[in-house]
């Protein structure tokens, strides 16, 4: 008689895939990593004096944002193969590959089991379907604000939100929309079934494919944040100077916007190659089936488009965090940059002058203090250059 107890697997308690490098792992290093980020963001700001005039700290939130990231990876286990190589470990083969990112004790990927749609994979039918519920979980909060924005125009007058929150909502569900609306063809639909279309057995960079799935939920968690740091007031479009002036909740807009670039990039490079040196013998140009064709062109256009949205964004972070303007020739020529909050309204106000040597301004400045008696601020159209005790260069006040 055949003893077939030693080809069952041990029955593993349920709380065992809990440890190791999953989904769980990724959000608390992802957590503990956008604090410590902050505290040197904090570190890095002090006697800045154009961080002074305001409440808020762009450099922390900025390098919370980073760390977090870096967290976020690690926690998924995105470092554990770089690390070995650097160390001079060998290459891995395809079996142990499989099992690299999982602890002996939990249920092996190639075992299957939902947990392993929670964890880093290099399997593309995985990677298909993470991306198929990932982006849609973040199309259903995208929904559900485009419900609660009804729910305020139901009557011509303020109900539910103040106009600063609204305003804020529409941002965020215009924003939430256009971000998974891009990651929602390549990224389920080309990473499933291109390679069954061609006859390929996987993309041809299986790590950059995980890797692009997991930066879209991550880019979806940083724009949710915004609504911690009082929204932004620019909608889904960003234009600055508008996005210089708003408050911190630009930044989470920014960032996430860079996270998704970035991925949209490397997905399309992915694609790209996988098709034009993975298909099976025989499969020429002509005989291509349409999808695979469509998946070619939009590939091709995010490869290009992606990486421009990626500059744009790191100019406006550059003009938040490190006072070096770049959407006005006026800003661009103005030495200093005082900035003080203005209160419910969600933006921050920016004033730049240009003093000369004779102690005369280029140009009109507003007052930096609107006045909220009334409901109308006051403007003042004389400017005078002083020097303050407290900073080592000049500032410009309004009188």
């Amino acid at each position: 008689m055949t003893d077939t107890t030693a080809d069952t697997p041990a029955h593993r308690p349920a709380w065992r895939g809990l440890i190791g490098f999953n989904l769980l792992t990724a959000i608390l290093l992802g957590i503990g990593g956008f604090y410590l980020g902050a505290w040197i963001g904090g570190k890095m700001a002090v006697g800045h004096d154009y961080l002074i005039g305001t409440d808020q700290n762009d450099v922390g939130i900025f390098m919370g944002f980073l760390f977090g990231s870096i967290g976020w990876l690690a926690g998924l286990g995105f470092f554990n193969y770089p690390l070995q190589r650097l160390v001079g470990s060998a290459p891995l083969s395809a079996a142990a590959e499989e099992d690299m990112y999982v602890v002996p004790t939990t249920v092996a990927q190639h075992e299957g089991g939902i947990g392993r749609y929670f964890r880093l994979t290099t399997d593309h039918k995985v990677v298909g379907i993470q991306y198929f519920f990932g982006v849609g979980i973040f199309f259903f909060i995208g929904g559900l604000n485009a419900m609660l924005i009804r729910t305020e125009l139901l009557t011509p007058h303020e109900k539910a939100w103040p106009a600063g929150q609204y305003i804020s909502l529409v941002g965020l569900h215009g924003t939430m929309m256009i971000m998974m609306t891009s990651a929602f063809i390549l990224g389920p639909f080309g990473n499933y079934l291109v390679p069954l279309m061609i006859g390929a057995r996987r993309l041809a960079f299986p790590r950059i494919e995980a890797f692009t799935f997991w930066l879209v939920p991550l880019a979806g968690l940083v724009l949710l944040s915004a609504i911690a740091w009082n929204g932004f007031p620019t909608g889904w479009t960003g234009y600055a100077p508008l996005a210089d002036e708003a408050r911190a909740g630009m930044d989470a807009y920014i960032f996430a916007f860079i996270l998704i670039a970035i991925s949209l990039t490397l997905v399309g490079i992915n694609l790209l190659t996988t098709i034009l040196t993975m298909r099976a013998p025989g499969l020429t140009w002509g005989r291509l089936p349409i999808f695979v064709w469509g998946v070619l062109a939009t590939s091709f256009l995010a490869a290009l488009a992606a990486p421009v949205l990626v500059a744009t964004m790191l100019m406006g972070l550059m003009d938040r965090a490190a006072t070096r303007p770049t959407s006005s020739p006026a800003a661009a020529a103005a030495p200093t940059s005082t900035r003080t909050s203005s209160g419910s309204s969600g933006t921050r106000r920016s004033t730049s002058s240009r003093c000369r040597a004779s102690g005369s301004c280029s140009r009109s400045c507003p007052s930096l203090h609107a006045s909220r008696s009334g409901g109308t601020g006051s403007r003042s159209q004389g400017c005078s250059a002083s020097r303050s005790s407290a900073s080592s260069f000049g500032s410009t006040t309004c009188s």
